[in-house]
């Protein structure tokens, strides 16, 4: 599961979710927790391109951690669902 965390795209960091990543693991999944820039260092188009690239080294290297890359998901919220959707 790639989960892509919130912050008006001005806040957070992956390390605000870990709790996300704990339960996910508990329960026999493996979490991606990806980190993207966010303003004023970086447009909304920078951090688009962040997600994208976190979601092609997840495909890429998913298999490395126990994964499936035929079994992956995203989950979403808030900012990040919307970088997501983009």
């Amino acid at each position: 599961v790639i989960h892509i965390y919130g912050g008006y795209w001005i806040t957070n960091s992956k390390i605000s979710y870990t709790n996300i990543g704990s339960l996910l693991e508990e329960s026999g999944y493996i979490a991606v927790l990806p980190n993207y820039i966010l303003f004023p260092n970086g447009t909304i188009e920078d951090m688009v391109d962040d997600i994208y690239n976190a979601i092609q080294w997840t495909f890429k290297n998913i298999s490395k951690y126990g994964g499936d890359p035929n079994q992956i998901s995203i989950s979403a919220h808030s900012s990040g669902a919307h970088l997501t959707a983009l």
